[in-house]
């Protein structure tokens, strides 16, 4: 017997991820979002100004795994064309030689609902 197709079935897991739609995903990531995530509200869905009314409503918790350290967090500027100007990546590297992994999390909001550093803990 194969194995069963899931589906969202509530609001609460509205966002969860079903076998198959996202073919590259690690299955360990999948499971995570679909755990702690997938009732998450868009960000697209509240105000700037609802969410600083209250963060943590909004504020998804990850479950933090042992990972290498921090050894080294570093803004760069990177130019762009369209619209012209720069953007600033910030770049987190473990003590060592590498090679490392890669994680790009593309924070395309400035800022507006939560701050870089939310964000830096999921990218270690």
């Amino acid at each position: 017997m194969g194995e069963a197709e899931p589906t969202p079935l509530s609001q609460q897991d509205r966002l969860a991820i079903v076998k198959g739609q996202y073919p590259g995903l690690d299955p360990e990531w999948v499971r995570l979002w679909n755990d702690h995530g997938s009732g998450m509200v868009r960000s697209d869905e509240v105000s700037p100004q609802e969410y600083r009314l209250d963060p943590a409503k909004y504020t998804l918790t990850y479950p933090l795994y042992g990972g290498p350290e921090v050894f080294h967090v570093e803004d760069r500027e990177i130019p762009v064309s369209r619209p012209g100007g720069e953007i600033t990546v910030r770049i987190y590297s473990p003590e060592g030689t590498g090679p490392f992994p890669v994680h790009f999390n593309f924070h395309g909001g400035k800022d507006a609902l939560s701050p870089a550093p939310v964000d830096s803990i999921p990218s270690l």
